[in-house]
């Protein structure tokens, strides 16, 4: 394991993330995430720069080019969204359905009196 993996698992440890949390944040697969730490595997640059605001640090302390990991971290992980509805297989239940989402969006954004 090279300085980018070594300290990408010792960043994410120390900020109580997992792995699945932060491929979630950086939108990346949490397959990728266990190779980048445990290989000397690097990621795109695109990546690196995602993985780096993830966990509220620079590319240079993940890369290895500075000891500071500078950036105040603030935890801003959201959980993922529910899985979708099953969707409406005929007429009725496509109205059902859109019915049922118009009500939820109305009633979420203060729109609809119950």
């Amino acid at each position: 394991m090279g300085v980018f993996g070594k300290r990408l698992r010792e960043l994410r440890q120390m900020r109580n993330i997992t792995q699945e949390q932060l491929a979630d944040m950086a939108d990346i697969s949490r397959v990728m995430v266990g190779r980048y730490e445990t290989t000397d595997q690097l990621p795109a640059l695109d990546t690196l720069v995602r993985i780096a605001d993830a966990l509220g640090t620079s590319t240079d302390y993940l890369l290895g080019r500075t000891d500071a990991v500078d950036a105040p971290f603030v935890p801003n992980y959201i959980a993922p969204p529910k899985p979708p509805r099953r969707m409406p297989r005929s007429a009725v239940e496509l109205e059902s359905f859109i019915r049922e989402i118009t009500t939820e969006v109305l009633k979420e954004n203060d729109l609809l009196q119950d």
